[in-house]
């Protein structure tokens, strides 16, 4: 085992936290801070009055790593949490401002049943408003050619039942971009 093994065997330790790095510290604290009396009466009180140096600057190390593995997990959830409500307020945004020929395929979807329709995967109208997260592709698999299933996500019909003006003036003879069901 070379230098640069150890080295990196070090660092992948580091890089997450391990139940290890858990008892380490409480194993070192036990012993730095547990009455003498105890320690003699498990014959381990000359261990530590003669490694306390190295016990002490263990438990410190294993302590300050764990806190920082807890701060990073906190930064981490308030981060994923802003990103997710910055994420949902673009697509409201989104939502909001479709064009006609989205606007159109949004309301087709929402009044059939099940509020799924076969698009054309080619079309940019398609493309965007799955991008956006507006529907979402109910199949890896075409059903005829290029068109797939696709369906209305959940946020999107919870948003046009509650404001129902949002689709009430478009008149949908046929969804757009719609291919042949089979």
């Amino acid at each position: 085992m070379n230098n640069f093994d150890f080295f990196n065997t070090i660092f992948r330790f580091l890089q997450k936290p391990s139940p290890f790095l858990f008892v380490i510290s409480l194993v070192t604290a036990i012993l730095i801070f547990v009455n003498d009396n105890l320690l003699e009466k498990i014959f381990i009180l000359d261990f530590r009055n003669k490694f306390s140096s190295y016990i002490g600057i263990t438990f410190l190390v294993s302590t300050l790593l764990i806190l920082l593995y807890f701060f990073i997990w906190i930064h981490n959830d308030i981060k994923k949490f802003f990103d997710k409500r910055k994420k949902h307020k673009i697509r409201l945004e989104y939502l909001v401002n479709l064009n006609k020929e989205q606007l159109k395929t949004v309301a087709g979807m929402y009044y059939r049943e099940g509020q799924c329709a076969n698009l054309d995967i080619s079309q940019s109208t398609v493309h965007l408003l799955e991008s956006y997260s507006i529907i979402g592709r109910a199949s890896k698999m075409a059903s005829s050619g290029q068109y797939f299933s696709y369906y209305l996500q959940p946020w999107v019909v919870d948003y046009i039942d509650k404001h129902k003006y949002f689709i009430r003036d478009i008149k949908i003879d046929k969804i757009p971009n719609e291919g042949i069901i089979w």
